[in-house]
């Protein structure tokens, strides 16, 4: 009985621990899966395929960048522990933006490549939250293989992953340092192939946060000569940046204008400061915008450094200038802490965002992300179209119903039934608002207002034969049902069968909801909402009651010895 009521109480902690965590949420929900034009490329062609996206988040997804590498070798986390792997290639893409809970398909094309058997990873980045993986530290990506046919080719040189180290630390684990100080870095180059390797140059690049949003200068360092089996190391001397933060060390090994090796390092610059993790939009219902923001403590994880009175902020743009910011003062955020915050705008129309994080004049953090609004809302109404706003008003001297319609472009066809027959059916197109009077009986009515572009059906109970005062609401259940399937579309994907359910967002068809996406097999549990949104106070005094009555059985069992 004890070890059950201790798993209860474990239980219970775990849900508050789960609630706790979702609010603190800096990751970005969403899925992403590579899809190759084909496995096998040859030297003359790029490698093309497409990547598609899911969006799993409430928000549009804004500021979404690809990190795609080539790799040859065995991956391992954490790299600093095998030299097994070389990186030959990245490339950066944009994601632009997507949709609340919708998908994309991403088209790409990399050049091409010499050779060989490759390993194509692909990290993906909201801003600064992860999505899939961490470029920067080179975990957990998704990956897939492809082959690139033509002459066998020499061997590429590569940095050495186990020797190459900056201030001592090998590997983009990280290392603290003072902000403007210099450190340096060895990295050990190496020729495995057969031939002579000359005029190589390493490429150096401090980069806030990651090369996925790099605005850092590239210092060039040249390689002395590499005999064939040979290796050299190369020291790097840098200066680290002002603002405290953690950055990438980005190295390129470059021979002429390709790139024979890349590797990560990390430097952590000490001292307080906070990061914008996580930034969105809101608002595109409604057409009130506003932004939502997580910001989290310092990532210097040697010191653990508290950051004091600083402002949090955005600013909103339309071509190029200022036209709204927003801002609060924030009294303290420790290094491991997250605190969110809403910004609620006044503009309906801008083109970018920015999150801004200062103290003392300084800008200690800065993120924007292009908004492409008009085209956004756009392709938002088409996806969920607003249902015409039906209104009605009735004169019981005159037994006169005037019935009032009302959205941005009507497309309707509006019906009156009584038990007997069909009062009047009328198809109606205009733009803001419509209006008519019809004498009708003072009889039970139903109104039915079939809106033909959201592809909803308003359906109004008009009790005019009861008393008034027996009629409750004059709008009694105004509800929402779904056209009849002759005014659907029909369905050119998946129509989930009984026990299946669809993971993404599906639309009604008329052959029932139709799914994007593959099915996936329904189960049914307990919602997480139904536990978490039991107040706290429910969980201590149940916490509470399960002590007492383990106290209990413990009391009782003593005194029966």
């Amino acid at each position: 009985m004890q070890k059950y009521l201790i798993g209860a109480i474990a239980l219970i902690m775990l849900f508050a621990c789960a609630s706790a965590l979702g609010a603190n949420d800096i990751t970005w929900n969403g899925t992403v899966t590579i899809n190759l034009s084909k496995t096998s490329f040859t030297e003359a062609e790029p490698i093309t395929g497409t990547i598609l996206v899911y969006n799993l988040e409430s928000y549009p997804l804004l500021g979404g960048k690809f990190v795609m590498h080539l790799a040859q070798g065995a991956y391992a986390y954490p790299s600093q522990e095998s030299s097994s792997d070389n990186i030959s290639y990245e490339k950066i893409i944009d994601l632009n933006w997507l949709l609340p809970n919708s998908k994309k398909e991403v088209p790409f094309s990399i050049d091409p490549q010499k050779e060989g058997a490759y390993r194509l990873d692909l990290y993906a980045w909201v801003v600064k939250s992860k999505m899939v993986g961490a470029s920067n530290i080179l975990y957990n990506p998704i990956s897939t293989n492809l082959t690139v046919t033509g002459k066998p080719q020499v061997v590429r040189a590569t940095i050495n992953r186990t020797i190459t180290s900056f201030n001592g630390f090998s590997g983009p684990v990280g290392f603290p340092i003072k902000e403007n100080s210099s450190f340096s870095g060895e990295v050990l180059i190496v020729n495995n192939s057969a031939v002579e390797k000359k005029g190589l140059e390493l490429g150096v690049t401090i980069c806030e946060w990651s090369s996925a949003t790099c605005e850092g200068n590239e210092i060039r360092i040249k390689v002395p000569t590499l005999l064939p089996e040979d290796n050299k190391i190369v020291k790097v001397a840098l200066i680290a940046p002002l603002i405290p933060s953690a950055y990438e060390i980005n190295m390129k090994l470059y021979n002429g204008t390709e790139i024979e090796s890349i590797y990560k390092s990390r430097v952590i610059v000490s001292g307080g400061t906070a990061k914008i993790r996580k930034i969105a939009i809101s608002g595109l219902d409604t057409k009130n915008y506003s932004i939502n923001a997580m910001i989290a403590g310092s990532p210097d994880h040697f010191n653990y450094p508290d950051f004091e009175n600083f402002t949090f902020g955005v600013e909103v743009y339309k071509d190029g200038a200022i036209i709204e910011e927003k801002s609060v003062n924030v009294a303290l955020i420790k290094t491991e802490e997250v605190i969110g915050q809403t910004f609620d705008l006044s503009s309906k129309s801008f083109s970018k965002i920015c999150g801004k994080i200062t103290k003392d004049g300084l800008t200690y953090d800065r993120q924007c992300f292009d908004v492409p609004l008009e085209e956004l809302q756009n392709a938002y109404d088409n996806e969920h179209p607003k249902v015409v706003d039906v209104k009605y008003t009735y004169d019981e001297s005159t037994s006169a119903l005037t019935i009032t319609l009302e959205k941005e472009i009507i497309n309707v066809r509006a019906r009156l039934f009584s038990t007997e027959e069909t009062l009047f059916v009328e198809e109606i197109k205009t733009n803001n608002s419509f209006t008519k009077t019809v004498n009708v009986p003072k009889e039970n009515l139903m109104l039915a207002v079939d809106d033909f572009d959201a592809k909803q059906q308003v359906l109004i109970a008009l009790n005019f034969a009861l008393p008034i005062e027996k009629r409750n609401d004059p709008i009694l259940g105004e509800t929402l049902s779904p056209l009849p399937s002759s005014a659907l579309p029909e369905c050119n994907a998946n129509v989930c069968a009984s026990g299946t359910i669809c993971p993404i967002q599906a639309f009604e068809s008329k052959q029932g909801p139709c799914c994007n996406t593959p099915c996936i097999q329904q189960i049914v549990s307990l919602p997480r909402e139904s536990i978490l949104s039991i107040p706290l106070i429910t969980w201590i005094a149940v916490l509470l009651l399960l002590i007492a009555l383990l106290a209990g059985i413990n009391a009782y069992k003593v005194a029966k010895k």
